[in-house]
């Protein structure tokens, strides 16, 4: 239940209330301490709710009982009250006379807050604002500014640096600081916030009606859901006063725009009268220019026509120029190939006739079941097929690598001019995409060729058919 408090108190006070008073009824009632905790905790959304009364009498009742570690929200709480109560009154006996309270309990505070607290600092130099020093207070608050390195993420922090350049008369120094803690406390989500109703002050007295309304429209509006009475006690003193010059100022540009719309009416009707003369004396060039105009689009389209077809005549041929100096090559090659294998098979022929005629029919078993010349007749069409490939695509592999990420290139083992998946994707270069026609001609299985191009198409950012066709496209 704390935690919800802690999460409503700067967003909504009725409902930290309401929590507030949930944890009191769940506390263990010999647990002391936490039934002080929560009576400070109540105090707190009482205070903000405007019940002054109500959250005095709660901390008075545990004068004595609060724990050291409790102490600086205590006394801040008693000081917090005394403020709003100094800022609120209207008896100038009153305010003097809560004046005296809270800086009684500014001091109270002071003296438990650690000196290397932000707080103990803060608390220094609006001490030194009552005492009418805000020169000095200027000098500790920068102080401290550089031991926090120049950061104002801290909200108060901003807001007690804009309040003292308000009490130097260094307004624009003001309204920065002012607009930093609002831009905090907007990030924080709070709606408990004195910085964006004392920015839309300064707005309002430099002249910026315009911002001055709205920014203060915003702070009431944030007020009035978080039900901080304090706060919309204070805005209502200003709202009527930005209102009623906002409105003012409103009636004036109203004004100013009836007349510049009659002004523009008039100029209006000069402009549509030009416009009709100029229409008459246009209605001739007008048709001329839409016959013209139809001519030139049919030349135009006439000439992406031909662009087109000439760009597709080019591609073409240049198609059927690579694919006949592919083809040249490769039969050349295939002949040759033929060739020699048929002197090898002359050669095993010769061999299986003379052993036979020798009666070494055991020799001729073991030749015929010997598949190590299989294997190096395999080898060798590789090393053929990989150096005719790479004569007609010298850059392949540089070119494959560059469809990769770049540390998912293919590398070539040494002695070797393809890798297996080099290989296959060789054969999609010239034209073979289907893989069982691909693990035909190179003595795999096609479930091979299949897990090779998955494991490939996983090394790219394209999809399957943007890569083939990609590889399709390699010069």
């Amino acid at each position: 239940m704390h935690e919800l408090f802690s999460i409503y108190r700067s967003f909504r006070l009725d409902s930290a209330l309401y929590y507030a008073r949930l944890e009191s009824s769940l506390i263990d009632p010999n647990d002391e301490a936490s039934k002080v905790r929560n009576d400070l905790d109540i105090a707190e959304a009482l205070k903000g709710l405007g019940y002054y009364s109500q959250a005095r009498k709660r901390l008075d009742t545990n004068r004595g009982k609060v724990r050291t570690e409790d102490m600086v929200y205590y006394y801040h709480l008693y000081y917090s009250i005394y403020h709003s109560m100094h800022q609120n009154s209207q008896l100038e006996e009153d305010r003097q006379r809560f004046r005296d309270s809270l800086l009684f309990y500014r001091k109270q505070l002071q003296s438990v807050l650690p000196p290397e607290d932000i707080g103990h600092d803060i608390g220094e130099a609006y001490l030194l604002l009552f005492e009418n020093k805000p020169q000095e207070a200027l000098h500790l608050m920068k102080e401290r500014m550089a031991r926090e390195d120049g950061d104002l993420s801290e909200s108060l922090l901003a807001v007690t640096f804009a309040e003292v350049y308000e009490a130097l008369g260094m307004n624009q120094e003001a309204k920065y600081y002012y607009a930093v803690s609002a831009v905090g406390d907007l990030q924080r989500a709070t709606k408990k916030y004195t910085a964006l109703q004392q920015l839309a002050i300064l707005m309002f007295r430099d002249g910026d009606v315009d911002r001055a309304y709205h920014y203060l429209a915003c702070a009431l509006e944030d007020v009035t859901f978080s039900r901080i009475h304090c706060r919309i006690t204070q805005i209502a003193q200003f709202l009527p006063i930005i209102t009623s010059a906002y409105e003012r100022k409103s009636e004036t540009a109203s004004q100013r725009k009836l007349w510049l719309a009659i002004a523009l009416g008039l100029l209006l009707f000069i402009a549509v009268l030009g416009v009709w003369i100029l229409h008459r004396r246009s209605m001739q060039l007008r048709r001329l220019n839409g016959k013209l105009h139809g001519l030139y689009q049919e030349i135009a389209d006439a000439n992406r026509q031909l662009l087109n077809t000439n760009a597709q005549v080019e591609a073409a041929n240049g198609q059927l120029a690579d694919a006949n100096r592919i083809k040249e090559e490769y039969i050349g090659q295939v002949f040759n190939l033929c060739s020699a294998y048929m002197d090898k098979q002359e050669f095993l022929r010769r061999s299986i006739y003379n052993k036979v005629k020798g009666n070494q029919l055991s020799e001729v078993i073991k030749l015929v079941g010997d598949k190590s010349q299989q294997q190096e007749d395999l080898r060798d069409f590789f090393r053929n097929f990989d150096a005719i490939f790479l004569s007609l695509f010298p850059d392949f592999i540089k070119e494959f690598n560059a469809l990769l990420r770049p540390d998912e290139h293919v590398s070539v083992k040494e002695g070797e001019l393809l890798s297996p998946e080099l290989r296959i994707y060789a054969l999609v270069r010239l034209g073979i995409n289907d893989s069982t026609r691909i693990a035909s001609f190179l003595h795999f299985s096609p479930q091979t060729v299949y897990n090779y191009r998955l494991k490939m198409r996983a090394r790219t950012d394209l999809s399957r058919e943007e890569f083939v066709a990609a590889v399709q496209s390699l010069k």
